[in-house]
């Protein structure tokens, strides 16, 4: 996950101990692989009492626009769809090049700057 993080720019030295409590904190998590190396993920993090959290979604930069992100959304949406009860809400932040991108799930929000966007399981 490290490389991944590195390749998408995400690298912060000190938010060195960030990855390993995001795969604790997980309650699902998708990952996409090609040619024995990870090239995309996405996790689902919750309070246990209604709201879910969408985070660390990213996908390689030599592999973007090949539809990983999307299947990676899709497995996230498939598992909150099967686990979250109706009424629960979901959400994440992302910037406004990506806005439609999560709109296609069903997420709502402003479409400016660095923007948080939910949608509400049912």
């Amino acid at each position: 996950m490290k490389a991944l993080i590195r390749a998408v720019g995400w690298e912060n030295p000190a938010d060195a101990d960030t990855p390993p409590r995001v795969l604790c904190a997980a309650l699902f998590g998708a990952v996409a692989t090609a040619e024995g190396n990870v090239v995309g993920c996405a996790f689902v993090t919750g309070d246990g009492a209604g709201l879910y959290y969408v985070r660390d979604v990213m996908v390689h930069p030599d592999w973007q626009g090949r539809r990983i992100g999307t299947a990676l959304m899709h497995a996230v949406m498939d598992w909150l769809n099967a686990h979250a009860p109706k009424g629960d809400v979901v959400g994440l932040f992302t910037g406004d090049r990506l806005h439609d991108f999560y709109a296609q799930f069903g997420f709502a929000g402003p479409k400016c700057g660095m923007v948080g966007m939910t949608r509400t399981i049912g």
